[in-house]
């Protein structure tokens, strides 16, 4: 069976089942060895997906170090969407310069001149998303990232950093216990022609030890349709994509930051 293929944003095509590799590093208690990690992320390449999600904050940059020695022989057949978050306030110019800093130490991680998406990783009061937009747009011109996202952001914090550079992709949580941006979000998604990336619900508790590398059927949320870019997460590792929408997949994000 074929791999489906999605499109994020105008530029980025993906596989409609992507591989959030926090888990591995992160969040969800001991993880595999990372030779077992790197063969799990090469044989998800293996039956077609071409979507893996990081982040430099998962294991303080040792799941970005994991990926990119797992994607190092596939480089060029796979989009890698990864993630930075900082908090203000500070000036243009220093922001800037962190942004620069945080990208630089990621590429250098994953062992690759650019990535394919860039995430803000959260989206703070504290600095203008105008100002963030604007230090993206430099990035796409100079070929550092192919495209930006923001996660977890309300839709006026979409609709005012679109119209600096335009958004890729949002990222967001997505389970019955958060879907109160179904009404907002998403139809702003729809019409900006921007990708919605669904994540998995945060377990409240420790994760039992060990990992589960497991692929279930995602929610499918009251908007589908051909035209509407946003797909379903899987609960676990893998992200399971509904076939009749146009976007794609999600990882399982870091913990909420209240």
């Amino acid at each position: 069976m074929t791999m489906q293929k999605r499109k994020l944003g105008n530029n980025l095509e993906v596989s409609a089942i992507g591989l959030g590799c926090m888990g591995f590093s992160h969040g969800y208690g001991p993880g595999p060895s990372d030779d077992e990690a790197i063969d799990l992320i090469r044989k998800a390449f293996e039956l077609g997906c071409t979507f893996f999600d990081t982040a430099e904050g998962y294991g303080a940059g040792a799941n970005e170090l994991l990926v990119g020695r797992a994607l190092a022989p596939i480089r060029g057949e796979v989009v890698i969407a990864t993630k930075f978050f900082i908090a203000g306030p500070m000036s243009p110019a220093q922001l800037g310069e962190e942004i620069r800093k945080r990208l630089d130490a990621s590429l250098a991680r994953l062992g690759t001149d650019h990535v394919e998406l860039y995430y803000q990783h959260r989206v703070p009061d504290s600095i203008p998303v105008e100002e963030v937009a604007a230090v993206m747009g430099e990035l796409i011109r100079e070929g550092k990232i192919l495209g930006w996202g923001q996660s977890q952001a309300t839709e006026e914090q979409i609709r005012r950093a679109h119209a600096v550079t335009p958004l890729t992709a949002i990222q967001s949580e997505y389970s019955i216990m958060e879907r109160m941006f179904e009404k907002d979000v998403i139809p702003a998604c729809e019409e900006l022609g921007i990708g919605f990336v669904p994540t998995r619900q945060h377990p409240r508790e420790p994760a039992p030890a060990g990992p589960t590398h497991c692929i279930r059927e995602g929610e499918k949320g009251r908007h589908s349709g051909a035209d509407l870019p946003r797909v379903d997460a899987a609960q676990e590792g893998l992200h399971c994509a509904h076939p009749g929408i146009a976007q794609a997949r999600a990882d399982p994000g870091e913990p909420r930051r209240c």
